[in-house]
């Protein structure tokens, strides 16, 4: 009897661990399906790929395959041949031949339009008089240009094919976010016949400014960085995002070497927009133009102007017979609103003005020391240059020093032997190492023309303001010429 006891307890024992295992493997499965089916719900509360996307990812194809079978044939190679001039402009990207009697230059571009519109970079074509396209089917076409802006380093060209063409859409670049994948798409190193050679990346930077390519550097700034590798001959092809969307067009690269090292440079799409109406509509972009040299305020300027904050932009020059000088800004004023935008730094407020068109009157919103005042102001277009004639002065010979600066009085032989363009004021020519004028960089030839908004234009001067504002207590601001002949604010503080 004990032993069928015995028997029957042990048989429901495995029963029930068998039931609980068999219920724990099943609870788990069901778990697991629900679990992925929420996470793949938009509402759910953590970001996943769609299970589709999941399978794309790790399939043989994937996404990268799918943007650059719906892209790649609206890329062109193109062919600008124009008459020899000496030099190439360092950091761009096209190939030249050897600048010898007619000269050709490659790059890329892509079709906007069903009706042939392609847009590429103005440095691709330079001054050509003939313009060749091939499309992804070999086949050649004359080009015309329609227009080209090389402050913003773009151009606009047409050809009839007599059908219409697979195109790119154009997308937003406001929506980009480092790290966010990207496509480039072009033609690098022509002469090896790469066409349509696919790179991949991702967003590395954006906003980047200042940046100096060599002559005709443009003006407006406002470039996407990438790590997607960009070559010689890549100039005007398409950056696409994932969609398939053009957010930028490739236009230059950061190198020693002359080829890619993961630094490359795209125009947004944003900016694109705007120019593309005006060279498509009339040629050429028309701009305001007010006059002057703004310049970026750091937060040591903003002490030494006594400024809430690093906001807005200083007047480093106001150019004669233009509407800055009629209207009355003038030197060392900073501008904090822009027609009613409020003014972040340089590249944002040369955007601001140039996108306002000429003849348009403006509110400027200024600090002058201590007082805030509103101009009104019409702007010109800005083709318009006046270079004001510089005065001469005597060289007095002697020297002094302050903030690590060595000065003399500035003159044209000092200056030539400087290789800097002469302006009135004392010219700089030693920096000690680790000072606080090396430390902001001031270099051997910059000329000082003012401290503290007090004109100085011999070594006197310079004695008499550095004795003066020796115990300012604050940043002492002074305004230097550099060797490019452009002058800055600096902000100068004792260690």
């Amino acid at each position: 009897m004990a032993s069928k006891l015995t028997y029957r307890r042990g048989f429901l024992v495995v029963l029930c661990v068998g039931l609980l295992a068999l219920g724990y493997v099943w609870g788990s499965s069901a778990g697991t399906v629900a679990g992925l089916s929420r996470l793949a719900q938009p509402e759910a509360t953590m970001q996943v790929l769609p299970v589709q996307a999941v399978e794309n990812i790790y399939s043989d194809e994937g996404p990268i395959v799918r943007v650059v079978e719906k892209v790649k044939d609206a890329v062109v190679n193109i062919e600008a041949e124009a008459d020899s001039e000496e030099g190439e402009p360092e950091g761009w990207l096209p190939f030249f031949h050897p600048p010898t009697g007619r000269v050709q230059s490659y790059g890329s571009g892509f079709f906007i339009d069903a009706e042939g519109t392609i847009v590429t970079n103005a440095h691709v074509l330079g001054d050509a008089d003939q313009v060749v396209v091939r499309l992804s089917d070999e086949q050649e076409y004359d080009a015309r240009i329609v227009g080209t802006d090389p402050e913003t380093d773009l151009a606009v060209l047409k050809v009839d094919v007599g059908h219409k063409v697979p195109y790119i859409e154009l997308g937003d670049s406001d929506k980009l976010k480092i790290g966010q994948w990207v496509v480039a798409i072009g033609n690098p190193f022509p002469r090896q016949k790469l066409d349509r050679t696919v790179t991949v990346g991702v967003v590395s930077g954006i906003g980047r400014s200042d940046l100096w390519f060599g002559s005709g550097t443009p003006a407006y700034q406002n470039y996407i960085q990438t790590d997607a590798a960009i070559n010689p001959g890549n100039s005007g092809g398409p950056l696409v995002d994932l969609h398939g969307r053009a957010v930028g067009i490739n236009a230059a690269i950061a190198s020693p070497s002359g080829g890619n090292v993961g630094i490359g440079f795209a125009i947004p799409v944003t900016y694109v927009r705007a120019v593309l109406k005006d060279l498509i509509a009339d040629g050429r972009v028309t701009r305001g133009w007010l006059g002057i040299q703004p310049g970026e305020i750091t937060p040591d300027l903003a002490e030494a102007l006594q400024l809430p904050s690093p906001k807005g932009v200083v007047v480093e020059t106001v150019v004669e017979n233009t509407p800055a000088e009629r209207y009355g800004l003038k030197q060392g004023d900073v501008i904090v609103r822009f027609n009613g935008e409020p003014v972040a730094d340089v590249q944002q407020f040369m955007f601001l003005v140039a996108q306002t068109k000429p003849n348009t009157d403006v509110d400027v919103s200024i600090i002058r020391g201590t007082d805030h005042q509103n101009i009104r102001v019409r702007l010109a277009e800005r083709d318009v240059r006046v270079v004001a004639d510089t005065e001469r002065r005597p060289d007095t010979g002697s020297e002094d020093t302050w903030f690590g600066m060595s000065v003399r009085t500035a003159t044209p032989e000092l200056a030539e032997r400087y290789s800097v363009p002469f302006e009135p004021g004392v010219i700089i020519t030693e920096v000690s190492p680790g000072s606080p004028a090396e430390q902001k960089g001031i270099d051997r030839g910059d000329i000082v023309t003012s401290v503290e908004r007090q004109p100085v234009v011999s070594v006197e001067d310079f004695r008499r303001v550095r004795d003066r504002y020796r115990d300012l207590g604050r940043p002492v601001l002074f305004l230097v010429q550099a060797n490019d002949g452009q002058p800055r604010f600096v902000a100068l503080k004792a260690r």
